[in-house]
């Protein structure tokens, strides 16, 4: 299977999903040695495979950490329109949760991204995404929404 991710003309198009990391008000963002913002965990989609799929298959591959399905829930859509190294991306972002419970460690000293050289994990408080620069913007209000978002952000 192959990532959804292809040129149309000039632009990009991402089917990308991610996962909202929460334990006792933290939340864990990859950050990147070559760029100078962060995102919440995750990466593409592959052909035939569902968003909830691609996440645990996402957290196994890069975090070495195991997931249920039925662990994460629906948090969002973000869909996007962006430009990133004189690229137009347009972008389906679906966002998944995970609340962990306090002696839950799976996640508590994980830091290396076993997928990159130049990635990493940390975790902050999750007040704090402007000043990690934590993209895309919009994420802040889903993290603690009691409903499912879909948020349109068109920066072209």
């Amino acid at each position: 299977m192959k990532d959804v991710s292809v040129m149309f003309d000039d632009i990009k198009f991402n089917y990308r999903v991610g996962l909202i990391i929460e334990k006792n008000n933290q939340i864990i963002i990859e950050s990147s040695r070559v760029v100078d913002f962060s995102l919440i965990p995750g990466g593409r989609v592959k052909t035939l495979e569902s968003t909830s799929q691609a996440m645990k298959r996402e957290i196994k591959e890069e975090m070495g950490v195991d997931i249920e399905e039925s662990e994460i829930v629906g948090k969002g859509l973000i869909q996007s329109f962006f430009k990133l190294d004189n690229k137009r991306y347009h972008e389906l972002f679906f966002i998944y949760k995970l609340t962990l419970s306090n002696d839950d460690t799976r996640f508590d000293n994980v830091s290396d991204n076993l997928d990159s050289e130049t990635n990493y994990y940390q975790w902050i408080n999750k007040n704090t995404l402007e000043e990690n620069n934590v993209l895309p913007n919009a994420l802040k209000d889903i993290i603690d929404s009691n409903e499912f978002k879909t948020i349109i952000i068109n920066e072209l």
